[in-house]
């Protein structure tokens, strides 16, 4: 019988490979979701960066235009070091999400940014 996961955390950690430039981009996309999952936040290691958010599906527009990172995501060194979404926000099974970062600045380094979900 296979394990009931329903519920249970699920991870999906995006490695943005950034340079230290300051207005450098780079897209990165999560695997396809496993199961169906539901994101409930998010963490990561910018506080400089924008983002914009888009799905294989064409269903998910969390803004029209690139967001501040703190705006989907704390940073690790905050109080809490995760941000719990309002609205949780349903990946299909399958689906992959796509991620457009830009360095802000000051610039940084390489890091990531964590999806906090829940399994279905």
């Amino acid at each position: 019988m296979a394990e009931d996961t329903t519920g249970k955390p699920y991870f999906l950690v995006l490695a943005v490979p950034f340079t230290s430039a300051a207005g450098e981009q780079k897209t990165v996309s999560t695997p396809a979701a496993p199961r169906d999952l539901t994101v409930i936040g998010a963490a990561t290691s910018f506080t400089n960066a924008s983002v914009r958010v888009s799905d294989s599906d064409g269903q998910l527009q969390i803004s029209s235009g690139r967001v501040p990172i703190y705006a989907l995501a704390s940073p690790a060194n905050a109080l809490q070091g995760y941000q719990i979404w309002a609205t949780p926000v349903r990946i299909p099974r399958g689906s992959v999400w796509t991620f457009e970062f830009t360095n802000g600045a000051p610039a940084e380094a390489a890091g990531t940014l964590v999806l906090i979900c829940r399994q279905h």
